[in-house]
């Protein structure tokens, strides 16, 4: 019988301390492409989508203020934006929504205080876009996988729930957003 006390207590303290260092994330992610390199039938157009983001990670500190955290991404859209365009005389609209966004990233995080800290995160996304046709209601899906980097800041709410801001780029498509979210530590 003790043996299986012992053998409890150390398999529910091990348990614990595995999940001591999980964190989530739920996101709001604005992505903009001010500089027009969306295309649609050969017309650039200045294009603003709205992603709902969640992600999971494991928080690996390295010393007292500073952590490292791989995380996984996943994400659909919720604000499309509709373009009109003028294809050889025919006027159409076509919607535009961001179907699939995942990926993941390394995220670093320094805390200058036990509530505020500041991170930078190297990621390597998948970004799949839908354009659906008004007048025929034929849809057109294009993807791209890209490295970006982004960086914010947070506030520590509680010990588990934090708040952050954040910015996000992806070069290679000259794409750019803004990010505010909620974080939990499990």
């Amino acid at each position: 019988m003790l043996k299986k006390v012992i053998f409890a207590t150390l398999i529910a303290s091990v348990s614990g301390s595995c999940l001591a260092n999980w964190v989530g994330d739920v996101s709001y992610l604005s992505l903009s492409d001010s500089n027009r390199v969306i295309n649609v039938h050969s017309h650039k157009n200045d294009v603003t989508l709205g992603v709902l983001a969640l992600s999971a990670g494991y928080e690996i500190p390295l010393a007292e203020n500073f952590s490292i955290t791989p995380e996984a991404q996943y994400g659909f859209g919720i604000k499309d934006d509709t373009l009109n365009i003028d294809d050889n005389g025919a006027t159409d609209n076509v919607t535009v929504d961001v179907d699939k966004y995942y990926g993941f990233n390394l995220r670093a995080q320094y805390n200058f205080t036990p509530q505020f800290y500041a991170y930078v995160q190297p990621q390597y996304t998948k970004i799949k876009v839908e354009a659906k046709h008004k007048s025929s209601g034929a849809k057109d899906y294009g993807s791209e996988t890209k490295f970006g980097y982004g960086g914010g800041v947070g506030y520590q709410i509680t010990p588990q729930l934090g708040a952050n801001l954040g910015f996000v780029r992806f070069n290679s498509l000259d794409v750019d957003g803004w990010q505010l979210g909620m974080r939990y530590k499990f």
